[in-house]
C-alpha cells in the first residue's frame, strides 16, 4: 500500500513539475515583459509553454516576431488547450489568410477546431458557422500534394511579397494552359489555399466548391471575390495595367495624326499630364479609408483617359469658350489658391483634408502641365489664340481647387 502511495505521489509530482506548474513562470514572464526586457521574458514564456501554458504559447506567437511556422505552432498549441483567441489566429494561418500551398492545411484546421471545442466547449470563432462550413468544403476534396504540384510546374509554394500568389495560380489553372484541361477539383484545392482575407476566401470557396460538385468548369477571377481594401488596390492596379496598354495605343494613334515636327509636343504634354494627375489624385482629392489606394488608382485612370479624350476633341476641331482673359483667370486662380491654403491651415487635424504642402506640390506640377498642354493644343489648332487655351485650362484648375474647399 505504501509503495502504491509513493508511486502515486511521485507521478503527481512529476506531472506538476513537467506540465502543469507553469503559473509562476508565466507571471514572471508577464512582469519582465512589462519592464521592457523582452528577451528574458521570452525565455520565461518558452519555459511556461513547455509546461503547457496556453497563455505562454499565445504570447510567444502574438508578442514576438517569430517565423510563420513558429507562429502557427504556438497558436495551435494554445488553441489545443482551449485558448479562444489563439484558435482564431491559428485557423487564419492554416486557411483563411494562408496564401500558401505549403502552409495551408484545411484538414489540420478542422482537427484543431474540434480539439479546441472539446477542451473548451464555450470557445467561439467570429462568424463561426460560415467559417466551419468553409473549412469543411476545403477539406472535402482530400489531400493536396503541394510538393509534387510545385515541382511539376516549377512553382513557389508561397511568395509573401506577392498578393494573391496562390489565387493567381488558381486563375491560370482555371484557363488550362500548362496545367492541362481545367479541373474543378484542382481549382478548389488551389483557391482554398490562397486565402488573403477571410471574407474573400469564404465567397470564393463557396463558388468553386459548387462548380466542383456539379462538375462545371468556370474561369476563376480574383476580382470577383474582393472585399478588402488591399484586394481593391490589387484589382485597381491590375485594371490600370490593362488600361495602360489601351492608353498607350491611343497615344500612338494620336501621334500619327500630328505633323512629324509636333509629335514631341504630345509626348511632353501627356508626360506632364500623367505627373500632374497622379499627384493630384494622391494628394488633393481626399481619398481615404481602406479603399484609398484603389480609389486613387481609379481616379488616375479615369483622368488620363479623359485627357486623351480631350486631345481627340481638339484634333476634331474643339474650341473652348473661357469666361475671361488669361490675366483675369490667373488672378482668380491665385485668389482661390490662397483661400484653399488658409482653409487647409485650419483643418490640420482632419485626416480626409489635404495638407498644405500636398496641394502646393500639385500646383507646382500644374504649371508645366498647363504650358505643355497649351503648346500642344496650339500646334493642333493654331487658329485658336494662346490666351484662349491658357484661360480655359486655368479656369478648369480653379474649379478643381474650389472642390477642395468643400472637403
Amino acid at each position: 500500500m505504501r509503495i502504491i502511495q509513493f508511486i502515486l505521489c511521485a507521478t503527481l509530482f512529476i506531472f506538476a513539475g513537467c506540465s502543469g506548474n507553469y503559473t509562476e513562470d508565466l507571471q514572471r514572464a508577464e512582469q519582465v515583459y512589462e519592464t521592457g526586457d523582452r528577451d528574458i521574458a521570452k525565455e520565461l514564456y518558452l519555459k511556461a509553454a513547455k509546461k503547457g501554458s496556453p497563455e505562454a504559447h499565445f504570447a510567444i506567437a502574438y508578442k514576438y516576431n517569430v517565423t510563420t511556422e513558429e507562429s502557427i505552432y504556438h497558436f495551435s498549441q494554445a488553441a489545443k488547450r482551449g485558448h479562444e483567441e489563439a484558435l482564431g489566429y491559428a485557423i487564419d494561418s492554416l486557411l483563411f489568410r494562408a496564401n500558401s500551398l505549403q502552409r495551408a492545411n484545411p484538414q489540420k484546421a478542422l482537427e484543431l477546431y474540434k480539439q479546441a471545442k472539446k477542451v473548451n466547449p464555450k470557445i467561439k470563432l467570429y462568424d463561426e458557422e460560415v467559417k466551419l462550413k468553409t473549412i469543411q468544403m476545403s477539406v472535402e476534396p482530400g489531400p493536396f500534394d503541394w510538393q509534387a504540384f510545385c515541382k511539376k510546374y516549377d512553382l513557389l509554394p508561397h511568395n509573401d511579397e506577392v498578393m494573391y500568389h496562390v489565387w493567381q495560380i488558381a486563375e491560370e489553372a482555371s484557363r488550362g494552359g500548362r496545367f492541362g484541361d481545367p479541373d474543378p477539383k484542382l481549382i478548389l484545392q488551389l483557391v482554398s489555399r490562397g486565402g488573403w482575407a477571410p471574407a474573400e476566401l469564404e465567397y470564393a470557396v463557396e463558388e468553386v466548391y459548387k462548380n466542383w460538385k456539379s462538375g462545371e468548369v468556370k474561369e476563376f477571377n480574383i476580382c470577383d471575390h474582393i472585399t478588402s481594401g488591399g484586394g481593391m488596390a490589387f484589382c485597381s492596379s491590375r485594371a490600370d495595367d490593362q488600361d495602360q496598354d489601351g492608353r498607350n495605343q491611343r497615344l500612338s494613334d494620336l501621334r500619327q495624326k500630328l505633323n512629324i515636327n509636333n509629335r514631341e509636343l504630345i509626348d511632353l504634354a501627356y508626360a506632364s499630364a500623367v505627373k500632374f494627375i497622379d499627384t493630384k489624385a494622391s494628394n488633393e482629392e481626399g481619398h481615404g479609408g481602406s479603399g484609398r489606394t484603389a480609389w486613387i488608382i481609379g481616379s488616375q485612370m479615369k483622368q488620363k483617359n479623359e485627357y486623351l479624350d480631350l486631345i481627340e476633341k481638339v484634333q476634331s476641331g474643339y474650341k473652348p469658350t473661357p469666361k475671361t482673359s488669361f490675366s483675369e483667370a490667373d488672378q482668380k486662380l491665385n485668389e482661390t489658391y490662397q483661400k484653399v491654403m488658409a482653409h487647409l491651415k485650419k483643418k490640420t487635424d482632419d485626416y480626409y483634408v489635404p495638407r498644405v504642402d500636398e496641394v502646393r506640390a500639385v500646383q507646382r506640377l500644374w504649371i508645366p502641365y498647363r504650358d505643355a498642354t497649351v503648346n500642344l493644343f496650339m500646334a493642333i489648332n493654331p487658329a485658336v489664340d494662346s490666351d484662349v487655351w491658357e484661360s480655359w485650362v486655368t479656369e478648369v484648375r480653379e474649379k478643381q481647387l474650389k472642390e477642395i474647399l468643400a472637403l
